[in-house]
């Protein structure tokens, strides 16, 4: 075993072992043969050194006192003569060489053997090695180990022999220290003399048989040709072994650092064979030298080289390591593989996560392997935990993909540690890191794409981000159907360099078509999987504009698995994934783009409005609140509905959608009673109101589902239409046909009777608004397709679905099933209609009975706020009246008034509403607003008002604004609100603070 040494103290003449169970001072900046002087600096007493652990511990002397009761005999110092005798010169066949007195190790004197190697080694009868022999006066017995201190260059290697008193020789290998190959740096060797590497002759067991009459020191060719001295000092013989075992990491050892010499020994490559060529040599470092791992991983005859490999032998085993760490750098075309040997043979190997910045080849990293958690294992106790000390470190530049590559993997700073750095990172209140912004790089890695097979493929993609000139993911998807075969998703995972805990938030900007759907899923340190489906958020109401995405990780995911299998995620994340699914149950193929992805925690609970603000464009321009807004009203009781009228017209709605059962009009076959309808429509259009009638139901007299039920429907609809020609009124033909409360019979009978109504009212009026029969909603998509295919919509106006939301869904999770609905529409049908949604609305079976009221109020408004941002052309709030008293039956509940007309308070904050919105058109959504806000500018002439609110539950968010504007605000009612000032940042700024249940607080600002 080899160990670099200082000169010689003139002092002590001979020399002694490293204490190896001395203490080992901090080693972190400090090499393994450092480690190995550390013991002997302390019993020298002496070698001050700079604050730098590693320059002290290099300048210690190797001659600690204590060794001299070790020493059984100096074969040789050559400080007592000029002459090389009694050491004799040999060489065989081809080789060449002699004997000499050189400059010692801090002394006079040395032996120097001279050398030459002048062919190549499989050339027949070349030698490959020279001897220098000395004959020990007497037998030496008792002796151990053999210590000496050499230096040579790097085209020769060292070994020795000894011969035995019964003729036995034995044969020992030198293992140089990466100083070593410095030819002029000496390096002391110990060798244990009873593990020898090869014997023969005499006794022939290996083990030495009375005692050493005879040593050897043998320059073996390491390259040809060669010519060179390998220089020798200081042999003694020792009663004990030293310097052998494992050196403990202590507080952590530069395996190599590379800065020692200028080749890349020992250090070795190797290749598996066909396609994977390379070589190691000295490059530069990250400081200073380092080592260069060339590949050329090239394809011939079909047949791809996967890997190349350097390996770093350990000259010392190294114990109680938990950690490897290096730095590197290299093309992204190679993944970095790390393997390491333990004692007991068994090799690991090891992933290494590249940062997102590695991904520039001119940048370097530090990898960090965590010891305990290899990929792979094999030989050895094959436990897949290391065994005893660790003997040896390689590193493999893999081919990452399916094409040859070729270039330069670097390392540098090559060090083993007591325990794993801790690379994660922590959030806390407030606090935000940022995962990926795809700005340092031009690659798509560490990303990378995964299909799960047939009809689904796609690819990943660095792209421009219009908006701002910078680099974004595209994420490429082509969902098909090949034969009954239908792909359905495919994925793009983000593995973490670094794992993060205490994340409360995932965003990211995302522009995301609208026949598909998002999901992201964490991957933690437990090894647990969760996927949160992501709900288009109102900002992202235009498919084709940029959106902030946002996933709450504290909520429940829809799925999740493995790991710690809780459904919260357990430690850190450790993975982000992207999953594009198909929506539509339709062929889609488009591409996702994504930017800025971040973790954070609850980061901005304010937003301070300024000049600068960024505003999302309306969809429709110039367009007013008023106009869309529609109610729905029974006629039945046209008393009491004709009371209402006159609170609906008051509020600002414009339309009203009023069913008209066909079964109260044609109460004889062929006879048609108006009555109740003509009382109602005047009624209605006196106050300014459009009436949306919905052509509906059965009738006693006609089973509709039948060929002539379904004509004798649209005779009554034609004589509906020739009756109201040229008045306030729409057609809508059919109400939830999707649903078997409203439609008994099969999609092909509904089309039967769709289609004759619908040709039946062109017949008669060409131009009056028709509308398809409003399905209750995105879950009726399924009968959407029928209808549309079965042709529903040819010669309609409209395509008509209603909004109503899942239990526990909030009136903006509506965005992504709209924009899906439209989509399927336009691909069913071929071209564009518009669509209505024509029923809307919240009771109790979808909102808490204990304060039911208030948050009537709150999501009655916000659902109308959502439609209009959505563009919708007419939206129908249902419904005007509650129909019973009973809170306990939701179909009765729905209504702003009460069934004795009184008000709730939904009526009040819908009416302040549109009071708000009169005289203002849609001036867009304020862009980058914190998670859980919305604020939604009314642009006017004279003002503006920002209508804000929070979905957010009860954390209270702030709204601000400078001081120095003319701005009030009031509540959701229409309530004055007053206001808090305060100066941030040297600017004064009024806030008005609210949480969800508050509704929308409106913010009048005077131009």
């Amino acid at each position: 075993m080899a160990t670099a040494v200082q000169p010689r103290h003139p002092a002590r003449p001979s020399i002694s072992a490293v204490n190896l169970s001395a203490a080992h001072p901090p080693l972190f900046r400090t090499s393994l043969l450092a480690a190995l002087m550390a013991a002997a600096l302390s019993a020298c007493g002496g070698g001050g050194g700079g604050a730098d652990g590693a320059t002290q511990l290099n300048a210690a002397l190797a001659r600690p006192q204590a060794v001299e009761a070790n020493l059984v005999a100096t074969i040789d110092d050559f400080d007592d003569r000029t002459s090389v005798s009694p050491w004799t010169f040999w060489a065989p066949s081809g080789s060449a060489g002699s004997l000499a007195i050189v400059a010692g190790n801090g002394s006079a004197n040395a032996l120097g053997l001279g050398y030459s190697f002048s062919c190549a080694s499989t050339a027949t009868g070349c030698g490959q090695y020279v001897t220098a022999t000395r004959n020990l006066p007497s037998t030496v017995s008792g002796a151990k180990s053999l210590r000496f201190v050499s230096r040579s260059p790097a085209s020769a290697k060292l070994s020795v022999r000894v011969v035995d008193a019964s003729g036995q020789t034995l044969a020992y290998n030198v293992t140089r220290p990466p100083e070593g190959y410095d030819a002029s740096t000496w390096f002391q060797t110990d060798i244990d003399l009873a593990k020898p590497a090869q014997w023969w002759g005499g006794a022939n067991n290996g083990v030495i048989q009375t005692g050493i009459r005879q040593v050897v020191a043998v320059a073996n060719a390491a390259s040809w040709p060669a010519s060179g001295t390998v220089s020798i000092d200081s042999l003694r013989l020792l009663s004990v072994v030293e310097n052998l075992g494992p050196v403990a990491v202590g507080s952590g050892l530069v395996v190599d650092d590379f800065e020692n010499r200028a080749v890349a020994a020992p250090w070795t490559f190797y290749t598996p064979g066909s396609g994977a060529a390379g070589a190691v040599a000295s490059a530069t470092g990250s400081t200073g030298r380092g080592l260069g791992l060339d590949y050329d991983l090239t394809c011939p005859g079909g047949t791809c080289g996967k890997y190349v490999q350097a390996t770093l032998p350990l000259y010392r085993a190294v114990s109680g390591a938990a950690a490897l760490t290096f730095q590197t750098r290299s093309e992204s075309e190679v993944n970095l593989t790390v393997r390491v040997t333990d004692q007991s043979g068994q090799t690991l190997q090891y992933t290494t996560v590249r940062p997102n910045a590695g991904y520039d080849p001119a940048v370097w990293w530090r990898a960090v392997v965590d010891l305990a958690k290899p990929a792979l294992w094999w030989g050895g106790v094959n436990t897949g935990k290391p065994s005893g000390a660790i003997t040896s470190v390689a590193v493999m530049a893999e081919r990452a993909g399916s094409t040859a590559v070729s270039g330069t993997l670097s390392v540098d700073e090559v060090k083993l540690l007591p325990t794993v750095p801790d690379t994660s990172v922590t959030l806390d209140g407030g606090t935000m890191v940022s995962l990926d912004n795809f700005n340092d790089r031009s690659t798509v890695a560490p990303w990378s794409f995964w299909s799960p097979g047939t009809g689904a493929s796609g690819s990943l993609a660095s792209i421009t981000n219009p908006a701002d000139g910078t680099r974004a993911l595209g994420f490429n998807y082509s969902l098909s159907c090949v034969g009954s075969t239908c792909g359905s998703y495919v994925v793009a995972t983000l593995p973490l360099a670094q794992t993060v805990s205490g994340a409360s938030w995932l965003r990211a900007r995302v522009k995301l078509a609208g026949d598909v759907g998002l999901t992201v899923r964490i991957g933690d340190t437990s090894g647990q999987m969760l996927d949160y489906k992501v709900q288009r958020p109102l900002e992202a109401a235009d498919p084709d504009r940029w959106f902030t995405l946002e996933v709450d990780l504290t909520g429940a995911p829809s799925l999740y698995w493995g790991g710690a299998n809780s459904g919260k995620i357990s430690g850190a994340v450790k993975s982000v994934a992207l999953i594009v699914g198909d929506a539509l149950s339709k062929p889609a193929s488009g591409t996702v783009a994504v930017d800025d992805l971040r973790l954070s925690t609850i980061a901005k609970t304010g937003f301070t409005l300024s000049a600068d603000s960024a505003l999302l464009p309306p969809l429709v321009t110039n367009d007013t609140l008023g106009r869309h807004a529609g109610l729905a009203v029974n006629p039945s009781v046209l008393p009491t509905a004709l009371a209402g009228l006159d609170k609906a017209a008051a509020a600002g709605f414009t339309t009203l959608r009023s069913p008209m059962f066909w079964s109260w009009i044609e109460k004889t076959a062929g006879v048609y009673d108006w009555s109740l309808m003509d009382k109602y429509l005047a009624a209605a259009e006196a106050r300014g109101l459009t009436v949306l009638f919905t052509l509906s139901y059965g009738n006693p007299l006609y089973d509709v589902r039948t060929a002539d039920g379904a004509a004798a429907f649209a005779r009554y609809a034609r004589a509906a239409a020739a009756r109201y020609a040229g008045r306030k009124v729409q057609w809508e033909i059919w109400n939830e046909p999707d649903t078997a409360k409203f439609w008994a019979g099969t999609a092909d009978e509904f089309n039967r009777v769709a289609r004759g109504a619908l040709a039946a009212i062109r017949a008669v009026d060409a131009d009056v608004p028709v509308t398809t029969g409003g399905i209750s909603g995105w879950w009726g998509k399924d009968f959407l397709v029928q209808m549309l295919s079965g042709g529903d919509a040819d010669g309609a106006s409209a395509v008509a679905m209603h909004g109503y939301r899942t239990i526990g869904s909030e009136p903006e999770t509506l965005v992504s099933d709209w924009l899906r609905a439209e989509t399927l529409s336009q691909r069913t049908l071929g071209r564009t209609l518009p669509m209505w949604n024509t029923e809307w609305g919240y009771s109790t079976d979808r909102l808490p009975t204990t304060g039911f009221a208030q948050w009537q109020a709150v999501y009655s408004v916000r659902q109308m706020l959502t439609q209009w941002t959505l563009g919708i052309p007419l939206f129908v709030h249902y419904s005007l009246f509650n129909y019973a008293t009973d809170l306990s039956d939701p179909e009765n509940n729905y209504g702003l008034l009460l069934a004795d007309g009184s008000e709730k308070p939904a009526m009040q904050a819908v009416r302040t509403l549109l009071a708000k919105a009169a005289g203002h058109v849609h001036g867009g959504l304020v862009d980058e607003v914190p998670i859980g806000m919305h604020a939604l500018k009314l642009q006017g002439t004279s003002d503006d008002i920002y209508v804000v609110w929070s979905t957010h539950g009860d954390m209270p968010l702030s709204f601000s604004l400078p001081s120095g504007w003319n701005a009030s605000a009031t509540d959701m009612n229409g309530a004055a609100l007053g206001s808090t000032v305060a100066t941030v940042n040297g600017t004064s700024l009024r806030s008005w603070t609210f949480q969800e249940v508050d509704g929308p607080v409106y913010v009048r600002v005077v131009k």
